[in-house]
């Protein structure tokens, strides 16, 4: 459905599936594309997915940007004190 101001008024579900939905009319603006279809419909979003490097992460094959050390690279460490509000004097 237009609207005449170029918008369009299109009907959204809304509530909790296992109590019931129910519909909600919400008016978008004409250069809003599309809704997506409901997640039946879908052939990817909601779907699981295969995670094909699930064997190599899990048995340490990967590679991650924590494992690589570089000549001259700096390392650092947070220290945090103890104690909520004191005032750090020195670091020994």
């Amino acid at each position: 459905m237009t609207t005449n101001e170029g918008s369009r008024i299109e009907s959204f579900p809304s509530g909790i599936a296992s109590v019931g939905l129910g519909r909600t009319e919400r008016t978008i603006p004409a250069g809003e594309p599309p809704p997506l279809p409901v997640n039946a419909e879908l052939s990817v979003i909601g779907k699981p997915t295969a995670r094909h490097d699930g064997r190599a992460k899990v048995t340490g094959q990967t590679c991650f940007t924590v494992d690589l050390t570089l000549p001259g690279m700096l390392h650092g460490r947070i220290l945090r004190s103890p104690l909520a509000h004191a005032e750090v004097r020195s670091i020994d």
